[in-house]
């Protein structure tokens, strides 16, 4: 079986995370503290892409990057991330 990905660099706006963030699974507890820290660091201006992708699996189900979507939301601030589909 063959998995085609698809990767690209997207701007992700605060309504493109929560549309993203809709597609969330049963990924592990969204940490508050780790969200805050992203948060800050995005309303500074320091906040650095780091190449590790925002992933959805082929069923489009998201898979990692639910804390980095929830600070885009809270920070208010467009991000430019790896997305990561397939």
């Amino acid at each position: 079986m063959t998995t085609r990905l698809n990767a690209r660099i997207e701007v992700i706006t605060p309504a493109l995370a929560e549309k993203y963030l809709a597609k969330n699974g049963n990924n592990r507890k969204l940490s508050k503290s780790r969200v805050r820290v992203l948060v800050n660091a995005m309303q500074r201006g320091e906040w650095v892409y780091n190449a590790d992708p925002i992933r959805f699996a082929s069923s489009g189900r998201l898979l990692d990057g639910q804390t980095r979507l929830a600070a885009v939301i809270t920070a208010k601030k467009p991000i430019e991330a790896l997305v990561v589909r397939g």
